[in-house]
């Protein structure tokens, strides 16, 4: 082809490009008087434009769009451009005025629902800010939707301590392990234990510093009163020789003072307490008609206020016994008749 003939058919080619960028750039106006005099209009946005060339030299160009409010450029004002080494545009940036409305979501607020009540670059999104979050259980906005979490640390709940995919959710460790979350980073850890009833023996006891369950003791120091460290745990007793000092707890059982059952227990007291004590009653029915009521393991007087509330044979009489009144035999010889005495372990009148 001669040189005059080729500049004719560049030349052909350019204006045949411009007719085209300007019939691509005028099909995403909707409406060119609403441009105000500076020529910028009421919806501004940049499309982008490639340009591609076939077998038979002629080009297909694919264009996007997106809205923006830029108002530092003009309509038609391109930037971006890119050549090929003939000279033909292979890619170039425009910013185009009165984009349609059709190629967005929307362009304000009011074209959205109420499921995504806000615009923002021609896309209707749930919320843009924490603050668009109302619901209190998801407060939070996480990549334009509300959550209830962002990560651990928004969630307080002990039983739902793990935030994942914006929803706080029980922690996923072993059903042997516990989880943990560390006051000052937010984070779960999973650790043996939380509290000494996460441990069971022969390491009954949780360790707070690594939240391993460990012996109770490793040295008598650790033990209470009366106690001391043997194979790991607190101990008060090994055999009943042990536990001579008090009558209530007559047996070794498990390492501690006290009883496993009335068998276990003396005349003087002939019941064995939940707590593992020897005691005279375990209810009312337990004791005798003088003292009737069982209180804290001891049979004690009835009270009263007169004589005549007193019907139990031989505890007849209403007499004060150190703060209170009540239903007793006597307290010293006085209160009996002259040929008996009173018997203070009984708290009653009986024959010399």
């Amino acid at each position: 082809m001669k040189p005059k003939q080729e500049r004719s058919v560049r030349w052909l080619l350019g204006l045949c490009c411009l007719w085209l960028f300007a019939a691509l750039a005028g099909a995403c106006q909707e409406n060119t008087s609403e441009q105000t005099d500076d020529n910028r209009c009421e919806y501004e946005g940049t499309c982008k434009i490639t340009y591609a060339y076939d077998d038979n030299n002629k080009w297909q160009t694919v264009r996007t769009c997106t809205l923006e409010r830029d108002t530092t450029r003009l309509c038609g004002q391109c930037w971006d451009t890119q050549k090929n080494a003939d000279g033909w545009p292979t890619f170039k940036t425009c910013l185009v005025c009165n984009l349609c409305k059709s190629d967005f979501e929307c362009v304000a607020d009011s074209d959205c629902g109420t499921a995504r009540p806000f615009c923002q670059t021609g896309v209707c999104l749930a919320c843009r800010s924490n603050g668009d979050c109302t619901n209190q259980d998801q407060s939070y906005c996480v990549e334009n939707k509300c959550t209830q979490c962002r990560d651990d640390r928004d969630c307080s709940n002990a039983n739902a301590p793990q935030c994942l995919s914006g929803i706080c959710a029980g922690c996923s460790c072993p059903s042997d392990q516990k989880c943990r979350k560390d006051t000052n980073s937010g984070k779960l850890f999973c650790v043996q234990c939380l509290v000494n009833a996460d441990c069971a023996a022969p390491t009954p006891k949780c360790d707070t510093e690594t939240f391993t369950c460990k012996f109770s003791c490793e040295k008598d120091e650790e033990c209470g009163t009366g106690e001391r460290c043997e194979n790991g745990a607190c101990i008060e007793c090994t055999s009943a020789d042990d536990c001579l000092a008090d009558p209530q707890k007559p047996r070794c059982v498990d390492g501690k003072c006290g009883c496993k059952d009335a068998s276990d227990c003396s005349i003087a007291l002939p019941f064995c307490a939940t707590d593992s004590r020897c005691v005279q009653c375990n209810k009312d029915a337990d004791c005798s008609a003088g003292f009737p009521r069982c209180l804290g393991g001891e049979c004690q007087a009835r009270t009263c206020t007169t004589d005549t509330q007193c019907v139990a044979v031989g505890y007849d009489k209403c007499l004060t016994l150190g703060q209170r009144r009540v239903c007793l035999g006597c307290l010293q010889d006085s209160d009996c008749p002259t040929d008996q005495r009173c018997d203070t372990s009984l708290l009653r009148c009986v024959q010399p």
